[in-house]
């Protein structure tokens, strides 16, 4: 998850991307990979999370879309490296 998270970073130097659904893409990969199908209902707390950022006008689709892609890689591939 460090791995993430330091890339979220990089990337909100240039555009700021969602740290908040980076983790919560990858909280959400991380919990499917290890409980299977019981963890789906954890999508639907990091779907209302991404719903807020655009209320709150912290953020466009994209960069909700581009956060929630690049946590849930960074876990996925920490979770098959391992």
């Amino acid at each position: 998850m460090p791995v993430g998270l330091v890339s979220s970073l990089l990337v909100t130097v240039a555009w700021q991307i969602s740290i908040h659904m980076s983790v919560a893409g990858g909280t959400v990969m991380i919990l499917l990979l290890v409980l299977g199908a019981p963890a789906l209902p954890a999508a639907l707390v990091a779907a209302a999370v991404g719903r807020s950022r655009p209320v709150l006008e912290a953020h466009t689709p994209a960069r909700l879309l581009a956060g929630t892609a690049l946590g849930g890689t960074a876990a996925l591939t920490f979770a098959l490296l391992t």
